[in-house]
């Protein structure tokens, strides 16, 4: 079965808009150039971007496993874990906590 953009005309594009931000592409120097030395580890822990509930009132489908296929972690998290692995490059391996 072929995906749906090999059956139209249309182009997809994906804007991150979180590489535009100065701080963060100074970061991502510092790591590229190696000037910090080799990143060893992580831990990435930003609790100031959220939504407010109006948001989520906003369209019942929304940061729901029915609406959007992932909840909360397709929503919002996908700019995250974006700056993430844009910034210190793809893990060899990751662990999570509840």
């Amino acid at each position: 079965m072929k995906p749906v953009s090999e059956k139209s005309d249309c182009v997809l594009g994906i804007m991150f808009n979180q590489r535009t931000r100065g701080h963060h592409q100074k970061m991502r120097d510092l790591v590229q150039s190696g000037e910090i030395g080799e990143v060893q580890r992580t831990n990435y822990i930003i609790t100031t971007w959220f939504r407010m509930q109006a948001y989520y009132d906003s369209g019942a489908w929304r940061a729901t496993w029915s609406g959007e296929g992932g909840g909360l972690l397709l929503n919002q998290c996908p700019h995250n874990l974006d700056l993430w692995q844009w910034i210190c490059g793809m893990p060899s391996r990751v662990r999570g906590v509840q």
